[in-house]
């Protein structure tokens, strides 16, 4: 269909599907069922908004104009259905809670979604639906990169208002594992005389030496539009890649600003302190070694396939 594809291509299309993509891109090849097909696309909400569409391409009309109040209406519903979905991620996010869970039907943002849909007819509709809702974790990582970058130009002028700021990073890795750098900004404002420490963003990297971490610093504050001539402080944790005197990453940033300070963490410090005065407990000892334990059989198949054998001996026994 020539007109679909036209509208497929300039991605004018709302009600695109995929049994309609044989008539767009795919090619028709049910040959023995030819009417059939052709008259179905036909009557399809596709091919009737295409049409429509291209109608108003070619005489420069208005597209609301032209469309029906029923497909108005229903457009209206689905806005307040994004919505409110929009608010209740920005609700989540902002209270630091998880959006999704292991099972997706009892995650944080379905269970919120499902009680706002009790005083919304549109919201309820559109979580019944059994199509596309728009709440796979693809997209809700999407709308919640895009409510990040909309947020970080105001957190920026805030430092920038404060002018001088401190750099404070750690390293994590998830369960993937990958090895994540966590960059935040800490500055005083001086409208309401508090500190705020700001996470800027998540830095994937394979390296962490002293010179991927620094190019890593480079690249944010360049992001950020951020002189190294402000950065008053600098905090990481004891690692030598970081705290080392004369090549780890505060020696570089010093190089760069000699009046960076820098500053061991004071919660690394004190969960280091925790954890050796939790060693003279026998049961937190314990506890620890079954960590351990737990740990070097999970990471080796090997081992693994061993566990599981003693596993069925006990059992059998």
């Amino acid at each position: 269909c020539l007109i679909c594809k036209n509208c497929s291509e300039k991605k004018l299309l709302t009600f695109l599907t995929k049994a309609e993509l044989t008539l767009i891109s795919s090619g028709f090849q049910d040959w023995k069922h030819a009417l059939r097909g052709f008259t179905s696309h036909e009557k399809s909400s596709c091919h009737k908004e295409a049409v429509m569409k291209h109608a108003s391409l070619r005489s420069q009309v208005n597209v609301s104009a032209l469309t029906p109040a029923s497909h108005k209406k229903e457009m209206q519903a689905v806005r307040d259905a994004m919505h409110k979905t929009f608010t209740s991620i920005q609700y989540l996010a902002k209270q630091r809670l998880v959006l999704c869970g292991h099972n997706d039907n009892d995650s944080n943002l379905i269970q919120l979604l499902q009680l706002r849909s009790t005083d919304s007819d549109e919201l309820r509709h559109w979580l019944s639906r059994t199509k596309y809702k728009w709440l796979s974790r693809d997209v809700l990582n999407e709308i919640i990169e895009m409510m990040a970058m909309s947020v970080l130009p105001t957190i920026v002028h805030k430092v920038k208002g404060s002018r001088y700021y401190a750099i404070v990073m750690d390293e994590t890795a998830d369960l993937s594992p990958k090895e994540q750098i966590n960059f935040s900004l800490r500055f005083f404002s001086h409208e309401h005389w508090e500190t705020h420490e700001e996470v800027m963003d998540f830095y994937q990297t394979d390296a962490t030496d002293a010179a991927s971490l620094f190019k890593i610093v480079e690249d944010m504050l360049l992001r950020f539009d951020l002189p190294f001539s402000d950065c008053q402080g600098q905090c990481y944790n004891r690692a030598s890649n970081v705290s080392g005197k004369f090549i780890g990453l505060q020696a570089r940033v010093k190089e760069q600003e000699p009046r960076a300070v820098f500053v061991h963490c004071t919660a690394y410090s004190l969960n280091l302190a925790t954890q050796d005065a939790l060693q003279d407990i026998p049961t937190c000892r314990d506890c620890f070694l079954m960590k351990d334990l737990v740990n070097a059989i999970r990471e080796s198949p090997k081992r693994m396939s061993k566990f599981k054998e003693f596993q069925d001996e006990g059992e059998s026994s």
